[in-house]
């Protein structure tokens, strides 16, 4: 389908009051900036698109793949009539805290590369390497200051692959197949579905949203798959091989979302979450929003095992390049719960 490698980036804090709260924002947007810095030599343009070094620049096609309303229309599904292309990376910030961080602490995010930036590790690493320079924004120009110490790859059960400032090579692999070979289910009737950091998405059949912000909230597996198929295939149609065409997605598509309505919806209880993140270009909170919770299924799951492996890898949703719609699987047998609530 495509390639991806998996990194864990360890970075020591060097001041005391960093700011706590959902980091996924920052750390994309200083990413990005570093890589802008580096890449780009026309920074006064603000759409990558009116630059003449477009078509041959890194930084879009690295950070901010797009097109123009031509092209989009001209595109197949699942991407048609898209402007905004799905970035070939995910970022896992860390965990949220309302407190704030010390000097000496260990903050660390997963960096997943998905397609070409997985053969090119030394971009988010040296990225990392020359962010450390500007520090971390927060509220009244308040930076905190970091150091990388540490690379590892997930794929090779965390071999360092950064040491004294020397950048080996990480393991990549096929996504489809990591996805069948992480499914550790096989033969089971349920799953329960944990919705780790918020799950942003707006479908116009949704069947309920939130009506302050008008987020689908998903009510059964149909949703799930419906909105994982359009994730994988946008990043399969982007960034893979043997691309099956917009039938051949169709098709694929059909097919999981008809055997996704053999599948009952055991319990359900979702939370809306409403929280901050920091835009480093604008300097201030940025509202952040989605579904946090658990779902839990019961039926045949063995036609979606490569699907469910691979959307733990690049989550579901909207803004998942900082971390936003990530889900974990487990085994709900022992959990028999059946009732069905939504928590407001």
């Amino acid at each position: 389908m495509f390639r991806f490698s998996k990194l864990q980036i360890d970075l020591a804090l060097e001041s005391d009051a960093a700011p706590g709260g959902y980091w996924g924002s920052r750390l994309r947007g200083g990413y990005g900036r570093v890589l802008k810095e580096g890449l780009c030599d026309h920074q006064d343009i603000d759409d990558c698109r009116d630059c003449p070094r477009f078509c041959e620049c890194d930084f879009p096609r690295l950070f901010q793949p797009r097109r123009t309303s031509d092209e989009s229309r001209l595109a197949d599904a699942p991407l048609k009539h898209k402007v905004d292309l799905p970035r070939p990376f995910v970022i896992d910030p860390p965990p949220v805290t309302e407190r704030h961080y010390r000097r000496g602490e260990i903050i660390t995010l997963g960096f997943t590369s998905l397609g070409p930036l997985c053969e090119s590790i030394a971009y988010p690493v040296l990225a990392f390497e020359r962010f450390e320079q500007t520090g971390i924004p927060g509220r009244s120009e308040h930076v905190s200051r970091f150091r990388l110490v540490g690379v590892r790859d997930s794929l090779a059960e965390g071999r360092s692959v950064y040491e004294n400032g020397e950048l080996s090579s990480a393991i990549t692999r096929d996504i489809a197949g990591f996805g069948r070979d992480s499914w550790v289910w096989e033969g089971k009737s349920e799953l329960e579905v944990r919705f780790i950091t918020p799950l942003s998405v707006v479908n116009s059949h949704a069947k309920q949203r939130d009506p302050e912000s008008g987020i689908t909230l998903f009510t059964d597996f149909y949703d799930l798959i419906y909105n994982l198929t359009n994730r994988v295939g946008g990043l399969w149609q982007l960034y893979g091989e043997e691309w099956p065409g917009q039938a051949g997605f169709f098709r694929w598509r059909e097919h999981l979302l008809k055997a996704s309505r053999q599948i009952a919806t055991t319990h359900r209880e979702l939370e809306m979450v409403r929280t901050w993140g920091f835009s480093n270009r604008q300097h201030s909170d940025r509202p952040l929003g989605g579904f946090t919770g658990s779902m839990r299924f019961a039926g045949d799951f063995s036609p979606f095992a490569e699907l469910l492996g691979i959307g733990e890898i690049v989550h579901v949703g909207n803004q998942t390049a900082f971390g936003l719609g990530r889900y974990a699987i487990s085994n709900a047998e022992r959990n028999r719960d059946h009732t069905v609530r939504l928590t407001d």
